[in-house]
């Protein structure tokens, strides 16, 4: 009798498994997807030349980069405290400043990445970035309300 509900168990397990492998392969494509369209629109928003697009791609991706793993890691600690069986207060204190500072942390990938944007892309173009992402920001919200 144990025997079998072993073998559906670890039959279940392993369908548990997949399934959340499988998740997580279409998140991170759906990811890269958002990335590649932000990218063609900040390029065409910003009226990015040719000249510029190698380096301005490399940079967007590697400061994209860095945000999502920013995101993810806070992501991480709110998970991990939330699904604890009894967080201390001290647990909920971490996550909770963790949360807090990232904006600043956003902000200051944010600056390092604007030096390296100053010295390809112009003033205008610069000035424009912001507007851009929010624009983007709106654009991408709006079609969440369509779905």
């Amino acid at each position: 009798m144990k025997r079998p509900i072993l073998l559906l168990l670890s039959i279940l397990i392993s369908m548990a498994a997949a399934v959340a492998q499988h998740n997580d392969a279409r998140h991170r494509q759906w990811l890269k997807e958002m990335q590649q369209a932000k990218l063609e629109y900040f390029i065409k928003e910003l009226g990015i030349t040719a000249e510029q697009k190698a380096q301005f791609s490399r940079t967007f991706s590697d400061m994209e980069t860095e945000m999502g793993t920013l995101r993810e890691n806070i992501g991480s600690l709110r998970r991990t405290v939330r699904d604890k069986a009894n967080p201390t207060d001290l647990d909920y204190e971490k996550a909770a400043e963790a949360q807090f500072e990232q904006s600043q942390r956003e902000g200051a990938i944010m600056l390092k990445y604007y030096a390296k944007y100053k010295t390809f892309l112009t003033k205008k173009q610069l000035f424009d970035y912001q507007r851009v992402e929010h624009r983007w920001m709106k654009k991408v919200m709006e079609s969440r309300k369509k779905k």
